[in-house]
């Protein structure tokens, strides 16, 4: 199982919004994806 991880020590530079659209892509090309967000902020989470 591939893992990709968006990783960096500075804050604002859209590590979630990259990882989310990334997971998106990836889900509509038919592919299975777990999406896991450890940001304090938790950018990527979905109310």
């Amino acid at each position: 199982m591939p893992v990709i991880a968006c990783v960096g020590q500075k804050g604002g530079v859209a590590k979630s919004t990259l990882s989310r659209a990334l997971a998106v892509e990836l889900a509509r090309s038919g592919l299975s994806v777990h999406l896991a967000d450890l940001d304090i902020d938790q950018g990527s989470q979905v109310d």
